[in-house]
């Protein structure tokens, strides 16, 4: 997603903005509503809401909600997602520096306790130079985003695979494994409401409210993502890892 498949057109539609060429502005969100099969104006409406000035001091992904005001405060975590670079191309660059870190201890682990090779022709460093070098007009072209891997699979997939305009989720059935899991969670959670560093950490009540509100059995589809997938269940392994190092802290002192 960082390279041969970076989605940029928010990015493309925010540099033509910047440099006042009004006219292609137009014309290109004219095209990618087109593509999208959307009315024009609800396009605009989602593009420019991320320009307005409070959405640069949005959150990441609803995680810190859980987070303990105290402890957020004295982090500064407001001040750090303010700073963190705004322009996109750091961004991304930032991001797949940390893979290329990743990566290697990830196959490492899949070799040693699988036997498994792991290769990830994205993360080439020859693919990462070309992809990073592309101009944005290359990789949205024509209100078609990720152009360029599109354009280059032309001679071996399928048209109706390369030019699809809608895409699956990832992980879509994510709610499924969490409500497998609650009473584990439930669980956990109360072990955090007794750790001292949990508890300095995260806002463990607010996790154990969320979790009542579950909706099981034929209503399990109505659970909010932002707040479950991307936010209680980060703030759960956040405190599974202080419970794991309070565990080996204790057994090493012993």
């Amino acid at each position: 997603n960082l390279t041969v498949s970076c989605s940029v057109m928010s990015l493309r539609l925010e540099e033509l903005v910047r440099q006042h060429h009004w006219i292609r502005w137009w014309r290109e969100t004219q095209q990618a509503a087109r593509v999208r099969r959307r009315p024009h104006w609800r396009l605009l409406a989602s593009e420019m809401a991320g320009h307005w000035p409070w959405s640069r001091n949005s959150t990441l992904d609803g995680s810190d909600v859980f987070m303990n005001a105290d402890f957020a405060s004295r982090m500064n975590v407001a001040e750090r997602i303010r700073n963190s670079p705004a322009d996109f191309a750091a961004r991304r660059l930032q991001r797949l520096l940390s893979t290329q870190n990743q990566i290697p201890v990830f196959n490492y682990a899949s070799l040693r306790r699988w036997g498994v090779r792991t290769l990830d022709p994205t993360n080439d460093l020859r693919v990462v130079e070309f992809c990073l070098a592309l101009p944005y007009e290359q990789q949205f072209h024509q209100g078609w985003d990720r152009a360029i891997i599109r354009r280059a699979m032309d001679p071996y997939l399928p048209a109706e695979v390369i030019w699809r305009r809608n895409r699956g989720r990832q992980a879509a059935d994510w709610m499924l494994t969490l409500d497998r899991s609650l009473e584990q969670v439930m669980e956990d959670l109360g072990r955090m409401r007794q750790s001292a560093l949990a508890s300095e950490v995260l806002n463990v009540p607010l996790m154990q409210e969320r979790l009542q509100q579950w909706h099981r059995g034929d209503q399990v589809y109505r659970n909010h993502a932002r707040d479950y997938q991307l936010g209680l269940t980060r703030a759960w392994l956040v405190g599974r890892f202080i419970l794991w190092f309070e565990s080996q802290s204790v057994r090493m002192a012993a």
